[in-house]
């Protein structure tokens, strides 16, 4: 092994190409049998894949994704129809979050909205891009209460999140927001419309979410920014919390 290279390549940190070299290096034989280019291709690829491995971790530990879903785990039953399979050959392309599209996802309590929203979460961190999980309940609250600390903390909080390729809101209004929650609700969705994917799960819909804010023009501004370029889904059917783990 040439101690110059190894060490160059610590330099630079590539801690995956190293471990591919010493693994070339402690199989002469096969070093023996392939060019030099191929040794370069497999630990640069070694280098990549690493790379990719590292973020794609740190993308889902960001995350905070409840559910343990993959889209492998989705169900494509009779009862779910092919509604919902047109929706997902859509979805799984990624193509609407890359053109800073919405997704609303409607359904009763256990038609699977959360599963859904999750699988989705996870395979958008797996194809490294940022994603970051909340109950609507929750980023109202949060948003809230770092207001109360100070201006910068809750400009800090709304910078950290406005900028990921798709924040996933899931219940939303299963409580409906107050005035100051709804306020804030506002500002985070007013940064990221037009430029960043929102996928919002609610039990109710647009109407309901207008009444039950209270019909102010703040509601009416909230439910638009979530649902005027949102690709929308409706679940049907009897709960499946059975059938999920």
């Amino acid at each position: 092994m040439n101690l110059k290279v190894k060490e160059a390549m610590m330099q630079l940190n590539m801690r995956f190409a190293v471990e591919a070299y010493e693994a070339l290096d402690h199989d002469q034989k096969l070093l023996a049998s392939i060019t030099l280019d191929d040794a370069l291709e497999s630990i640069l690829s070694s280098e990549i894949n690493g790379r990719d491995r590292r973020r794609q971790a740190m993308l889902l530990k960001t995350a905070k994704i409840p559910l343990s879903a993959t889209l492998n785990d989705l169900s494509y039953d009779a009862e779910r129809g092919n509604d919902f399979s047109k929706f997902m050959s859509m979805a799984v392309t990624m193509q609407w979050m890359e053109n800073g599209e919405n997704i609303c996802i409607y359904g009763a309590a256990g038609t699977g909205k959360s599963w859904v929203a999750s699988a989705l979460a996870r395979e958008t961190a797996v194809r490294g891009r940022s994603v970051m999980y909340w109950n609507a309940a929750d980023l109202a609250a949060t948003l809230v209460e770092r207001k109360h600390d100070s201006n910068s903390s809750y400009q800090r909080f709304r910078k950290a999140i406005k900028s990921r390729k798709l924040l996933i809101i899931d219940d939303f209004c299963l409580k409906a927001p107050n005035e100051e929650e709804q306020a804030v609700l506002f500002d985070l969705l007013n940064d990221r419309t037009g430029r960043f994917s929102t996928l919002v799960t609610s039990q109710k819909d647009r109407n309901m979410w207008i009444e039950n804010m209270g019909a102010t023009p703040l509601a009416e501004s909230i439910a638009e920014r979530l649902t005027a370029n949102a690709w929308e889904l409706t679940l049907r059917g009897n709960s499946r919390r059975h059938t999920l783990k």
